[in-house]
């Protein structure tokens, strides 16, 4: 049996409420407010915009922009928006707009439990 899930925070909403229990976000009957989540994904050490990470990992790509089209068009393949991903750690080396687009890319409803490389701010 699949949870219903708020988008806001991924709490688990339980059948027949209308209310987020942790945030209380109203969500309303048959509204996209509510997501049914598929799948559970963990990952870590992506490591977009880490052109060190390449040669470390032997990564098969020449470039930084290589991996990172690859690596977003790979996980794209595989997570859908209905699913749940924990990103323990180390997403990105880019800046943190550039992180942010990335991570506006990858599908999925995701939860980022920050890694010593990543530096997003807030």
């Amino acid at each position: 049996m699949n949870d219903n899930y708020c988008v806001c925070c991924g709490e688990i909403i339980p059948e027949g409420r209308m209310v987020c229990l942790q945030c209380e976000h109203e969500v309303e009957k048959n509204n996209l407010e509510v997501n049914v989540v598929s799948k559970n994904f963990y990952i870590s050490d992506l490591h977009f915009g880490h052109w060190n990470i390449i040669r470390y990992d032997n990564r098969p790509f020449k470039s930084i922009e290589e991996m990172d089209n690859v690596l977003i068009e790979n996980w794209n393949k595989v997570v859908s928006n209905k699913d749940m991903v924990y990103i323990l750690g180390d997403i990105s080396w880019h800046d943190e707009n550039k992180t942010v687009e990335i991570f506006k890319q990858l599908n999925g409803i995701k939860v980022l439990i920050r890694g010593n490389h990543d530096n997003i701010k807030g």
